[in-house]
């Protein structure tokens, strides 16, 4: 895409919990890695647009450096102002071309660029492989993102209709609109179909109806978008002195019998040719790549040994099942739901339940439990029996593993403190990060009393600021349509409890930093 046309119409960024480097380290773990320390890395976000991934992983890890680049100057801007305003002192962004670097940079633990790869030229590609090949640290972790084939065939043929629907006088927005209408028309055309093509037709046209105008524009409308089979990307990326270590959505294929299916059946062993197999087999559209220096040895399969040695949290319910007195019921923050009848399993997962977000250690965490049980600890066996149900949660995402034990506030503090980026956020009466890099929407009730938690406040005064905003007319409490208005002790009433159930939410949800 040009640079106009990136500036005219800049893609909505997203803070991305999947590739912060947390993520990328504890799954360089599994697959035998010694990471750098995530706490106090230095990280770089390439095509960082106004800055929102970079900006939150810099709130949530205060000891790190972070700096984002990207060529749009609208974008960094934007990303600058919120530097500014928040008072973030470890991020910097740059408005750069990587074919034309102005700035020494320095060397990089976490290099991430997600939607950038497939999406400039070959020679931008080039450069990018090239960056990372001399700005990554000796142990440092590249993530990149990129449309894959044979999945992007089908979408080539969608991006094909749309690039020939649209007309060049037409600005960006009245592009994407023209591109959604005929694609609507379509589905609508084949709606009564039962064949493969009425049902592409009708999943691309639910999938792109939920989707801004901007990634229309970008993924559909751009010059450039540039699917590629994976292992074209991996000679190409190998010529820099790349390796590969895994894919972010490796948990996804784990449950399978790939491995066994792929050497036993169709003789296939090479762990990178097993990879790109899995891709016809589910015709795979979208890959999101974990890269190491050449040189360093990666184990093909997750090692599961590590799994002693790293944290735990789980942000789950729990409650008896009605139906088995030994069994507890548990709620994922995902909506999933499984039973457990496993004592051991059950005292480890209540716990983490109820230190959510703290980490614990694995020993921490069997010690807990052998007390909660009121056994005696014997490692070995426990460990045994406890280590394979946390690895199948794990895939599930059940639960969350960490290399590191630093962890968001878990006790409500007297003068509670948010961080600087959510109450930002929530003086915007925007979307709110938290310091897991998730992000979430809040009512407008409770978005100002986010922005109060700068640490200068009670319960008390909390309640009160509410109750000013509230006489202000800034505030509705209670029900705006109710033929008379709540009165000021009212007010107050409806407040207490609810300052005290956000609070604990709030905590709940990684915002607190206090």
């Amino acid at each position: 895409m040009s640079e106009q046309t990136y500036n005219e119409l800049l893609y909505d960024c997203v803070l991305g919990y999947e590739f912060q480097p947390s993520e990328l380290a504890i799954m360089s773990r599994l697959f035998g890695l010694n990471p750098p320390p995530v706490a106090t890395a230095r990280i770089l976000d390439i095509g960082c647009g106004d800055g929102t991934h970079i900006i939150g992983v810099a709130q949530s890890l205060p000891n790190s450096h972070c700096v984002g680049i990207d060529y749009a100057a609208n974008a960094i801007a934007i990303g600058q102002k919120t530097i500014d305003d928040i008072g973030l002192k470890n991020v910097t962004l740059h408005t750069a071309n990587l074919c034309d670097l102005q700035v020494d940079l320095g060397q990089f633990d976490y290099i991430t660029a997600h939607g950038f790869y497939s999406w400039v030229s070959e020679e931008v590609q080039q450069a990018l492989l090239r960056f990372c090949q001399q700005h990554l640290s000796e142990n440092g972790l590249v993530y990149l993102s990129y449309n894959t084939l044979p999945g992007w065939h089908a979408k080539n043929m969608v991006r094909d209709m749309m690039k020939h629907h649209v007309s060049p006088s037409q600005s960006l927005s009245e592009q994407a609109q023209s591109a959604r209408q005929l694609i609507q028309f379509a589905a609508q055309l084949h709606q009564e179909g039962k064949n493969y093509y009425a049902q592409f037709l009708t999943d691309i046209n639910a999938h792109l109806s939920g989707l801004p105008d901007s990634y229309i524009v970008h993924e559909y409308l751009a010059e450039e978008n540039h699917p590629v089979y994976f292992q074209d990307f991996m000679r190409t990326v190998s010529s820099f002195q790349l390796n590969y270590v895994t894919d972010i959505e490796f948990k996804k294929y784990q449950h399978l019998q790939l491995k066994q299916f792929l050497e036993e059946q169709l003789q296939v062993r090479d762990a990178l040719a097993q990879e790109q197999y899995v891709d016809f087999l589910f015709k795979r559209e979208f890959r999101s790549s974990i890269l190491c220096r050449q040189g360093i040895t990666v184990a093909r399969e997750p090692q599961l040994a590590v799994l002693e040695n790293v944290y735990y949290a789980a942000e789950l319910g729990y409650q008896v099942n009605p139906n088995q007195a030994d069994t507890l019921t548990f709620n994922t923050a995902k909506g999933q739901r499984f039973d457990s009848n496993d004592s051991l399993l059950n005292a480890a997962l209540s716990l983490l339940a109820e230190h959510y977000p703290r980490r614990l250690s694995f020993a921490e965490l069997l010690q807990q439990a052998c007390q909660r049980l009121n056994v005696f600890l014997d490692y070995a066996t426990f460990s045994q029996q406890l280590l394979p149900h946390l690895w199948q949660l794990y895939l599930i995402d059940a639960i969350s593993l960490y290399t590191e034990a630093q962890s968001p506030a878990d006790v409500l503090s007297e003068y509670p403190v948010a961080s600087p980026l959510a109450r930002w956020q929530a003086r915007q009466g925007k979307a709110v990060a938290n310091l897991l890099c998730k992000t979430g929407e809040l009512d407008p009730l409770a978005l100002s009393l986010l922005a109060q938690l700068d640490g200068s406040k009670t319960k008390t005064d909390l309640i009160e600021g509410l109750v000013q905003q509230w006489q202000r007319g800034e505030l509705n409490i209670g029900d705006p349509n109710a033929p008379q208005k709540i009165t000021e002790e009212q007010a107050r009433a409806t407040l207490a409890p609810f300052v005290e159930q956000m609070l604990v939410g709030f905590l709940r949800n990684a915002l607190l930093i206090a």
